[in-house]
C-alpha cells in the first residue's frame, strides 16, 4: 500500500461571507443592547443611542471537517466554519 504522510488543504471559504458577518454583527449588537438594558432597568436608567462601537472579529475561516472513512470522487464533506464577533458598545444613557 502507498499513502500520504502529509496532506495540505482543502481550503474552505464561505459563500456570501458578508451575509454571515452582518448577521453576527446584528446578533452581537442585540446582545449588547439586552445586557445594557438589564443593568439600566435595575438602576433606573434609560438606554439611548450608541456613542461608540468597537468590533473584533475572530474565526477567519478556521474549519472543522467531518467525513468518516475514505474519500472518493463525488463524496460530500460537511464542514463547520466558526465566526465570532466581540462588540464593545458605549451607549448614551439617561437617569430618571
Amino acid at each position: 500500500d502507498t499513502g500520504a504522510n502529509r496532506v495540505t488543504g482543502p481550503n474552505l471559504s464561505i459563500r456570501e461571507p458578508r451575509k454571515h458577518t452582518d448577521r453576527a454583527r446584528k446578533l452581537a449588537y442585540e446582545d449588547a443592547v439586552a445586557k445594557a438594558s438589564v443593568y439600566l432597568k435595575e438602576s433606573g436608567g434609560l438606554l439611548l443611542n450608541p456613542i461608540q462601537i468597537v468590533e473584533q472579529m475572530f474565526g477567519n475561516g478556521g474549519s472543522n471537517i467531518r467525513k468518516g472513512g475514505k474519500l472518493s470522487d463525488g463524496d460530500e464533506v460537511t464542514s463547520n466554519i466558526e465566526l465570532r464577533i466581540s462588540l464593545n458598545v458605549i451607549f448614551e444613557i439617561k437617569f430618571y
